[in-house]
């Protein structure tokens, strides 16, 4: 298909493809498209934090906000993501105690859990000499869970990240807040 703007003297090129030969199932769906299509700039939204490294023995990845590992940035951000299975939610309590205990070597540390649609949403939050350590883990029913682990100098930082953990880095709706 191709569309030629006649005021900017732009011709633009759309390839597409269709899964099902029979025209009449896409006809209405395709016309509206069209006609809702709107000429304009895409303005891509920067990612907060960066693809720095990973480590595929593990399966773990380590996001930063300059996208270097270790990074350079002020506020020393840095996000490890990995994915785990855990057989229930007590595991996963147990679990961010553990790691938490690892890290810091104390117990004075906080838990909070949020029920979702379907699982568990929780964030272990704690200090160690400065830095500012959380864990986010979302359990979902199917035993399959995200781990996020942030850690940083900034409680600016820190506020941003739990935001971005609830807002963009889950996919799962959190009950109540839609």
């Amino acid at each position: 298909m191709v569309i030629r703007d006649e005021k900017n003297g732009k011709t633009y090129f759309i390839t597409s493809f269709k899964l099902i030969d029979d025209e009449s199932v896409y006809s209405d769906w395709l016309k509206e498209s069209l006609l809702s299509a709107f000429l304009g700039e895409m303005k891509k939204e920067e990612e907060l934090y960066k693809l720095a490294s990973w480590d595929l023995t593990d399966d773990l990845y380590y996001y930063t906000k300059d996208g270097k590992y270790p990074t350079e940035s002020p506020g020393k951000e840095i996000l490890e993501v990995s994915l785990r299975k855990f057989s229930s939610s007590h595991e996963v309590e147990n679990f961010l105690k553990k790691e938490v205990i690892k890290i810091t070597k104390s117990t004075d540390f906080k838990i909070s859990g949020e029920k979702l649609d379907n699982g568990f949403f929780y964030i272990a939050d704690a200090i160690k000499n400065g830095m500012f350590i959380n864990f986010v883990i979302t359990f979902i029913d199917n035993n399959e869970s995200q781990i996020l682990k942030f850690t940083c100098v900034s409680k600016e930082s820190k506020d941003e990240f739990l935001q971005y953990a609830k807002d963009e880095g889950i996919s799962q709706t959190i009950s109540g807040r839609r």
